[in-house]
């Protein structure tokens, strides 16, 4: 069958791409079928069922369920059983996963994803209802692979669904195989998401602003599809990854643009130049490199200007390569070169490393900080003295905590840890005492952004301990915009702090410091910083009314959030306007619960929805998904109090929409968090229809949480979760009398209690106590 290219490329046939491909890599048809393979992965899949909305399947089987029983009922051997058979699938569908995860592995065949739905089954569905689906034989297991295999079977042939798994193939294919065919006989662990990544920047090359330049100056697609390669190995963020495409089609096309004009250097340099010159317009970076190299060997010694030269083709091919210590490397030889009064040299050279530190934290290009990190660690090797060391060495530790907040490890936090520990040395309070404060105050920030990712406090309690050492010496009086910047960050550590003890000690310090900090970051001297810590300022407010009996702080909050707002318009500052609506929206929700009326919660959702006008799904998708959610909460609330359900539809398709981004492998704490909000919702609509099924989608959705809720990783969030689920089994008890569910609650109910009492945790004890003495009443 012919395949479709893209309007750039040719259209051929399968053969033909298949031979045109190993003749172009060396690789046999087989290996290149193999490769093919690769590149419809799992990711591929997991983003065409999301679009496509898998999540609703479960629904979709659940209707289809009476259809197929009649259908079968004709069948010998399911005379008399299919309606049995019904029975057992509603019990049973939703023990399956239908998330994207789900089809990790199983490519697109319908078959494998059955069967390894109907074994999950065998393994999570009740005691009583697994041996049924233990056999495949069994009528029920016969019923389910029929009914589930052809709902899928018939999405998997979709016409809407198949472009989404061609993912350009032969195009992405054709320029990198290549590049991976090492891993062809044993395909690395992660060249599925590498392929996935690289699939995905492939196709948006023709939607780079930049590309019709670089096509018109003489980049090939070849050049164009290597660029992709090291940006998807290295970089995991969607939008960053096409952000650094960005930034190297530009220096693609600037190379050729240079490289077809004469030096005056001289033909052997200008024959240099155009052999690399043409080497790049090919993708062939590490050639063009090998090219530059051998020339700086022959001309260092003899022409500083041809050496200049050619070390700014170097750098441009190392940044092509992705080759960040590479491109540090001629950086640090241009500066030696450049700059004749040895003296000067580390002044210049920290200056390059900030000019690309710069760049990489303003524009979110992370080749460029790895260029930064590079260039401090030759930066510290050739300081002199202890100024020069604890400088530079600061200087790195700021590079690699910028990194390190963009990153989901911690690896780089932990470099940027030890780096200001490094610079403390060099740097002795009674000699350099404001800069061993701005030192301690960097170590704070890095201890405060590790402590956030970690189940503990200690990263926390350092960061505080780091904050108060720098204002020993940042005084009000010596350095006022420091010690208030300093008492901001202070504040942003106690708040955090603050929410996972079970006092409001840390909180109570939180409000002071950032309120200290506002003494002197005032509304005329700087609107927009006054405006953010205004906002965290009502941040810390919220927390502590949420675990206080009035409402006296909750309505401080709202109106830290409203004077923030006077500032932070949308017309000035959409996305930040966007973000204070959104807590807004989080005070008035708590200030509605405790509230007789709704006009609270109704204000509520005026906040989130208009939050969400900015807050778009394409512009910043996380922050999307968090507001749906809190939209979801303050919807759920109104619900409650209503005679309908509408608020409560409205609610449960809030969640929804906000899981679409917050997945289980991008963000698992925020997913399972969703999933227990939608076990709510769920369960309050539950108790309203006369059925059990959205009981059994509550039950679901919280035991999905609890799969990410761990007791060891997160004991509070796992409590919680547990006495969700005991006022799910309440429900359950309520409409059906069986008194398992109460065994089943009490079970629940016992585990969160234990956490509870191990934390502290009395305002949550309290709510036990109240979950136990429904148990006992219903028990008689």
């Amino acid at each position: 069958m012919p395949v479709s290219l893209p309007a750039a490329a040719a259209c051929v046939n399968l053969c033909v791409g298949l031979s045109a491909l190993a003749n172009a890599t060396g690789l046999s048809l087989i290996e290149v079928q193999r490769f093919l393979g690769c590149i419809q992965d799992a990711k591929t899949l997991a983003r065409a069922v999301s679009t496509l909305g898998l999540g609703e399947l479960p629904n979709q089987l659940a209707r289809q369920a009476q259809q197929r029983a009649a259908d079968l009922e004709a069948a010998p051997e399911f005379s008399g059983h299919a309606k049995d058979c019904v029975i057992y699938f509603e019990q049973v569908i939703g023990h399956c996963d239908f998330s994207s995860q789900s089809f990790v592995g199983l490519r697109t065949d319908a078959t494998a994803i059955v069967e390894a739905m109907r074994e999950h089954i065998a393994q999570t569905a009740p005691k009583g209802i697994r041996a049924y689906f233990a056999d495949p034989n069994t009528l029920p297991a016969r019923f389910f692979v029929d009914l589930t295999q052809s709902v899928i079977d018939a999405l998997l042939k979709n016409p809407k669904f198949q472009p989404l798994l061609e993912y350009d193939r032969w195009r992405v294919a054709f320029a990198l195989l290549d590049a991976i065919k090492d891993d062809t006989g044993a395909i690395r662990e992660d060249t599925g998401q590498i392929l996935s990544l690289m699939g995905e920047l492939a196709q948006k090359i023709d939607k780079v602003d930049n590309t019709t330049t670089a096509r018109a100056e003489g980049v090939s697609d070849r050049a164009l599809f290597r660029l992709v390669r090291p940006i998807a190995e290295h970089v995991e963020d969607r939008d960053e990854a096409l952000l650094a495409l960005k930034e190297a089609v530009d220096i693609a096309a600037r190379v050729q643009a240079e490289g077809r004009h004469g030096s005056n250097l001289g033909g052997l340099i200008d024959d240099v130049l155009s052999r690399v010159t043409a080497l790049s317009a090919e993708g062939a970076y590490t050639a063009a490199i090998s090219e530059l190299d051998e020339a700086l060997q022959r001309e260092e010694a003899e022409s500083q200007a041809r050496t200049l030269r050619l070390l700014n083709a170097a750098i441009d091919q190392h940044l092509l390569a992705f080759d960040a210590d590479g491109a540090a490397t001629k950086l640090a030889r241009r500066v030696t070169l450049e700059t004749t009064d040895p003296a000067a040299r580390f002044g210049v050279l920290r200056g390059e490393q900030d000019v690309w530190y710069e760049r990489g934290r303003d524009k979110g290009l992370r080749l460029d900080l790895d260029v930064s990190i590079a260039l401090a660690r030759i930066t510290r090797h050739a300081a002199q003295g202890a100024d020069q060391r604890g400088a530079a060495l600061n200087d790195l530790g700021l590079a690699l905590q910028t990194l390190g907040e963009r990153e989901a490890g911690t690896d780089r936090l932990e470099q940027a840890v030890t780096a200001y520990h490094a610079a403390l040395e060099e740097f002795p309070r009674d000699s350099v005492p404001l800069d061993w404060a701005m030192t301690q105050m960097n170590l704070g920030n890095a201890l405060q952004t590790l402590g956030k990712r970690e189940a503990g406090t200690d990263r926390l309690e350092q960061a505080v301990t780091a904050y108060r050492a720098a204002l020993e010496e940042w005084t009000r009086d010596r350095v006022p915009l420091d010690w208030a910047m300093t008492q901001n960050n202070l504040g942003n550590a106690l708040l955090n702090l603050g929410k996972r003890a079970a006092g409001t000690d840390r909180l109570e310090a939180a409000v002071t410091a950032y309120r200290a900090a506002l003494e002197v970051r005032t509304r005329d001297s700087n609107p927009l910083d006054w405006a953010t810590k205004q906002m965290n300022l009502g941040n810390a407010l919220t927390t502590l009314g949420e675990r206080e009996a009035g409402t006296d702080r909750l309505e401080e909050a709202v109106a830290a959030y409203r004077a923030a707002l006077e500032e932070r318009t949308r017309d000035r500052v959409p996305l930040q306007w966007a973000m204070t609506q959104m807590n807004l929206g989080n005070a008035l929700t708590t200030l509605g619960r405790r509230e007789a009326g709704t006009d609270r919660l109704e204000e509520a959702v005026t906040a989130y929805r208009a939050a969400l006008e900015e807050c778009t799904r394409d512009r910043v998708p996380l922050d999307w998904a968090m507001t749906q959610m809190n939209l979801g909460t303050a919807l759920k609330a109104l619900g409650e109090r209503e005679a309908g359900t509408d608020r409560l539809e409205e609610a449960v398709a809030a969640y929804r929409a906000a899981l679409e981004e917050r997945t289980r492998d991008r963000v698992p704490l925020d997913w399972a968090m969703t999933q227990m909000n939608l076990g709510n919702a769920l369960r309050a609509l539950g108790e309203r229809e006369a059925g059990i099924d959205r009981l059994e989608e509550a039950v679901s959705a919280h035991r999905e949480a609890l799969e990410e809720y761990t007791r060891e990783r997160v004991p509070l969030d796992w409590a919680m979760t547990q006495g969700n689920l005991c006022n799910v089994h309440f429900a359950f008890f309520d409409k059906t009398g069986d008194p398992a569910r109460l065994d089943a609650a009490q079970t629940a109910l016992d585990g969160a209690r234990e956490v509870f009492a191990q934390a502290g945790a009395s305002q949550y004890l309290a709510v036990a106590d109240r979950q136990q003495a429904a148990i006992d009443a219903r028990r008689g």
